[in-house]
């Protein structure tokens, strides 16, 4: 095949872009079409440095949009909004972070670089974009004692009388300049131009020097954390490293939140396992290869304390141990070493962030706290997700330290294992544990180097921030703002490449903050059904999370938002009309006494692949009163080979269907559940019902009552009203007032 390209043709194509643009008449009041407008313009720019790059196809992709773009612009009918919801100074309420005058506002952004002279940050609002997250470490600031000293120019005029720069802590020398000279104006500029930032400090960036001065802090863990996080000159640079940052930006009104943690993982069985140190520098040399110390120490202290005795650790794991010496990091999973273990590893990671929150917090005590944290689970068990179980992180602990519900999480067009749905579980299941705002702060709505600019990507992106505030998810930070062509760049490929997508994300945004107290009223929609959620089961079972999924799809696909219950809130269960065990093998005796004691008055539905599989404590010993289910409902997964499973799932929807009766319900006209996503609430005296359809194909939906009346109103977001039926096009939210 032989192709040509006339550049002269495509560059004629952008003038006639440029032309219609410049000719453009909007109402600058009406934030829709200002947006539409910035998008435009950039576009125009970006499309011809496209062709200037010999991106030829994607020059075509991006002048096709922006035509389309001009055309609504020039023709606008859609709603009007003129409001800049005041962000500054905005305060927690359980999902919702409310303004001055207590309505809700929904924050939407971007990863961004620092902008110390505000070029950037002062367009920010036509993008309809007010959040922002950037980050600074102790790399940057934190050096040995005697630094500067080296240069023998503390005589020097330069370094007298002015303003504070470098001293000295212990066995650290703090250099100023980079909070100086780049955060402090970033921050001022955000402030200026009304974006809340949310603040990471990533205590990643360990300082180069550090691995030689205390050879022994290296750490083999997988991650973002290459140095041992418990060794004490760690903690000693953090916390003099924490003092100096927060001493400088506490008065800064543009923070919103504090980020600690940047997708943190912990693994300390890494440092007891043979290999290579991963280190820092391209030519290492042997010292610094020399292996960290491990905590095998403190693991085998842990039992000790625990158990007392190494007999009674035996007759719990069923082990035969000599000694607690003898005791290693586990080998083997799904066994009660191993889970044991788990639990350990978690808690002192744990333990570790809540010793940064509270570093933090001597010196800015009223700052929202939270920690990026990656989901704990997956769709299914392949080795993908399995990783998760070693990573330290248990959501349910990282909430007792934290504000906000940080995380990082993702959902890719293409990728079967990682539908929306599961992006939105994970949500739930953070809603669940505690009721604050959840923060993506490194949202992942078009994977790295994706070089799949179907249009569908622009509708899928839209749909990931609708859905994804209604499931709980106020603030998010969308990574990222940034372009690259280098092949290997994270920038390649990313929304910044992508007029539609960028135009989806602030449409998005303004509907939102449009429609801001009834996508509240869904985030605290009525949650009937919960779903156990079993940390034991996890471990020894590695069909738990493929259940536990197919599960939450069925609920939801039900019109069911689910509450994800655990072990140690089980004494909520009587709250929900239904329980569902999804894979469940291993349970706590708490947790046995409190289900069998629900299923004598109200339904469970088990999902399980072999029915004669008994359920075991969290040791994996018989339990002492067994989990008594007479009357569940059972649903075999025996057949199940995949997850997600739209057939399972299925099954699981209309048996819920049954079980949970609705006021008002949406019916595809096929009949199908899968990939339909409704639910309801009461709004006003009215009720509300969001529905989003995940397939490709458009679909028509049946609104009705239950006595099978049909019902009328008007969706929200498009202002369209409706009567009967409603058509739901692929990835378009609509939120409809009956």
């Amino acid at each position: 095949m032989n192709v040509t390209i006339n550049e002269a043709y495509l560059f004629g194509l952008y003038k006639e872009l440029q032309s219609r643009a410049d000719a453009l008449q909007i109402n600058p009041e009406n934030r829709y079409e200002v947006l539409k407008e910035a998008v435009i313009r950039r576009f125009i720019s970006y499309g011809i440095e496209d062709i200037e790059a010999g991106q030829y196809e994607r020059s075509v992709y991006v002048h096709d949009c922006v035509a389309e773009l001009l055309e609504q612009a020039e023709q606008y009918d859609g709603p009007f909004y003129a409001e800049n919801p005041e962000v500054l100074d905005l305060t927690i309420d359980g999902y919702s972070c409310l303004d001055q005058e207590n309505r809700p506002v929904f924050l939407c952004g971007y990863n961004s670089p620092m902008d110390k002279k505000g070029t950037l940050y002062a367009q920010f609002r036509d993008f309809a974009c007010n959040t922002i997250q950037f980050e600074t470490g102790p790399f940057f600031m934190v050096f040995p004692k005697g630094t500067h000293a080296k240069w023998n120019m503390e005589k020097h005029p330069a370094f007298c009388d002015g303003t504070p720069y470098v001293y000295s802590e212990g066995d650290f020398e703090i250099n100023l300049a980079v909070l100086q000279k780049e955060v402090l104006p970033t921050l001022k500029c955000a402030e200026e131009h009304n974006i809340a930032v949310s603040f990471l400090i990533s205590p990643h960036y360990l300082p180069n020097w550090m691995y030689t001065a205390y050879p022994d802090i290296r750490s083999k863990n997988v991650g973002f954390l290459h140095y041992n996080i418990y060794h004490p000159k760690a903690k000693e640079m953090l916390s003099v490293y924490i003092k100096a940052v927060m001493s400088v930006v506490k008065d800064c009104k543009a923070i919103q939140n504090i980020c600690i943690t940047n997708e943190p993982t912990f693994n300390t069985m890494m440092d007891c396992s043979d290999g290579e140190v991963i280190t820092h520098d391209l030519l290492p040399t042997e010292a610094q290869e020399i292996k960290g110390r491990n905590l095998l120490y403190e693991w085998q202290t842990f039992l000790k304390e625990t158990y007392q005795t190494v007999e009674a650790l035996n007759q719990v794991w069923n082990t035969d141990y000599r000694s607690f010496s003898d005791i290693g990091m586990p080998e083997k999973e799904e066994t009660p070493h191993f889970y044991q273990w788990h639990r350990w590893n978690n808690r002192l990671f744990s333990n570790w962030h809540a010793w940064l929150a509270d570093e933090v917090r001597k010196y800015m005590p009223d700052v929202p706290i939270n920690a990026k944290i990656m989901p704990v689970f997956g769709t299914s068990e392949m080795p993908y997700h399995r990783r998760f179980v070693n990573y330290g992180v248990d959501p349910e602990e990282f909430a007792d330290f934290s504000d906000i519900s940080g995380n990082d999480a993702w959902s890719f067009e293409g990728k079967s294992h990682l539908p929306l749905s599961y992006k939105l579980a994970w949500y739930d299941l953070l809603s669940s544990i505690k009721k604050m705002p959840i923060d993506n702060s490194e949202d992942h709505i078009i994977e790295d180097r994706d070089q799949n600019y179907a249009r569908v990507q622009a509708k899928r992106t839209y749909a990931d921030i609708w859905q994804g505030a209604v499931h709980g998810r106020t603030i998010t930070q969308i990574w990222k703002w940034d372009r690259s062509n280098a092949p290997m760049a994270t920038a390649n490929g990313s929304v910044l490449h992508r007029p539609d997508c960028i135009e989806a994300i602030g449409r998005a945004a303004l509907d939102l903050n449009r429609l801001c107290y009834e996508a509240t009223a869904i985030q605290n929609c009525p949650r009937r059904a919960a779903i156990l959620w079993a940390k034991a089961s996890r471990v020894y079972n590695r069909e738990y999370t493929a259940e536990m999924f197919r599960a939450y799809e069925g609920l939801v696909y039900a019109g069911i938002r689910p509450y994800f219950i655990t072990e140690d809130k089980i004494d909520r269960l009587d709250n929900y009309e239904l329980l569902i065990l999804p894979g469940v093998t291993n349970i706590t005796q708490k947790a046995a006494d409190t289900i069998t004691a629900f299923a004598k008055n109200k339904p469970v539905l088990v999902i399980e692949k072999n029915p004669d599989t008994k359920v075991l404590d969290e040791f994996n010993n018989p339990l002492k009163r067994t989990l008594l289910l007479e009357s569940a409902i059972r649903i075999s997964s025996a057949e199940c080979e995949q997850s997600p499973d739209a057939a399972m799932s299925e099954k699981i929807s209309k048996c819920v269907k049954e079980l949970l009766i609705h006021e008002i319900y949406a019916e595809a006209e096929d009949g199908a559940c899968y990939n339909l996503e409704w639910v309801t609430t009461e709004f006003e005296g009215k009720t509300l019902l969001n529905l989003c359809n995940y397939d490709y194909a458009d679909k028509k939906i049946t609104i009705k009552r239950k006595d099978g009346t049909t019902v009328s109103g008007v969706d929200l977001i498009s202002g369209k009203e409706f009567s009967e039926t409603v058509e739901a096009k692929a990835y378009t939210p609509l939120l409809l007032l009956i």
